[in-house]
């Protein structure tokens, strides 16, 4: 027996999937400096080659994390540099380095 809850989660991701998957990368809008040559990137993708699951995984990664980016510059309240995300890291990682 499956359970209505269950069947609803299957059913969500399998949506999620088929919609990632045909879903052009996209532009990015706004005024950092690589925003033209991200934009440029994507244009030269082949039309059956730039979606989310067909594209390189290389440039999907760092597409993903440059629209992350994007998504924090759009905000008043989580702009960088007044914030960041990782500067918890960065400061452990500068006191306490790793041996070479």
């Amino acid at each position: 027996v499956v359970s209505t809850q269950s069947t609803e989660a299957v059913v969500s991701t399998q949506s999620t999937e088929a919609v990632v998957s045909t879903q052009s990368t996209g532009l990015l809008e706004g005024e950092g400096e690589d925003v033209d040559i991200w934009n440029n990137a994507v244009k030269q993708l082949q039309p059956n080659n730039n979606t989310w699951f067909s594209a390189p995984w290389l440039f999907v990664e760092c597409y993903m994390y440059r629209a992350i980016h994007q998504a924090f510059q759009d905000t008043t309240s989580l702009k960088y540099p007044s914030y960041d995300t990782f500067r918890e890291e960065k400061c452990k990682g500068l006191e306490y380095p790793y041996p070479a």
